[in-house]
C-alpha cells in the first residue's frame, strides 16, 4: 500500500502532469511538485526566456516526518496565475499546502504567511505534518540556471546539488520500513547528494 502510494505520488508529478506552462509575453513558466527524499517534497517555478533557456524563479522544500506525503489519497497539485504571479494548492498526505509567489516583488506566501525573498530563490519549510503546521525555517539562494532533459523539463536535482544546506535539509539518511520504497527514495537522493 505504501509503495503504491509513493509511486503514484511520484508518477503523478512527472512530465507532462507535473509541469505546466503558461504564456507570459515573450516568456513562459513551468511548475511542478514531486518527492525528493523520504521526508521532503519539492515544488518549483521556472521561467523560460525567448531563447528557450530556463531559469529557476522559486523552489520550495516541504519537509515532514518520513513518508508523510504518501499517506491518504487524492494527492496532487493545482495552480496557475498571471504574468508575474503564481499560486498553487498542494494536497499530499491528507494535508493542504498553499503557496503564492509574486516574482517581480520577490515575495511568497506559505500558508498565508509572507516570506520576503529579496535575492533568495529557495524556501525551506519544516513540520508540514505537525499539529502546529508548516514553519518557514529559512531561505537561501542557489544558482538559477537549469540544465534540461531531452523532453525539455528542468533537472531540478541539478539545482539541489548546488547547496549543502539543501542536501542536509532533505535528510536523505531518513529511513522507511519498506525496503522497495527506500530503494526508490535512495535513487532520487543519489541524484542530489554530493559525489
Amino acid at each position: 500500500m505504501f509503495m503504491a502510494g509513493l509511486l503514484a505520488t511520484a508518477s503523478a508529478q512527472l512530465p507532462p502532469q507535473g509541469g505546466r506552462m503558461r504564456a507570459l509575453g515573450p516568456t513562459a513558466t513551468s511548475s511542478g511538485t514531486r518527492p525528493m527524499s523520504a521526508v521532503a517534497l519539492v515544488t518549483w517555478v521556472t521561467r523560460y526566456g525567448s531563447d528557450g533557456a530556463q531559469v529557476l524563479d522559486l523552489l520550495v522544500l516541504w519537509r515532514g516526518t518520513p513518508g508523510w506525503f504518501s499517506r491518504g489519497s487524492g494527492n496532487g497539485t493545482s495552480g496557475g496565475g498571471s504574468p508575474g504571479s503564481f499560486h498553487s494548492t498542494i494536497r499530499y498526505g491528507g494535508l493542504k499546502l498553499q503557496l503564492e509567489f509574486q516574482s517581480q516583488a520577490r515575495v511568497a506566501q506559505i500558508q498565508g504567511r509572507r516570506v520576503e525573498l529579496h535575492d533568495d530563490n529557495v524556501i525551506l519549510v519544516d513540520g508540514v505534518d505537525t499539529a502546529d503546521g508548516p514553519t518557514v525555517v529559512g531561505t537561501l539562494r542557489v544558482e538559477p540556471e537549469l540544465p534540461q532533459t531531452d523532453n525539455g523539463f528542468p533537472r531540478i536535482e541539478a539545482v539541489l546539488q548546488r547547496s549543502p544546506e539543501i542536501a542536509s535539509f532533505l535528510q536523505c539518511d531518513a529511513r522507511l520500513p519498506d525496503a522497495r520504497v527506500q530503494a526508490f527514495i535512495d535513487s532520487i537522493c543519489a541524484q542530489v547528494l554530493p559525489r
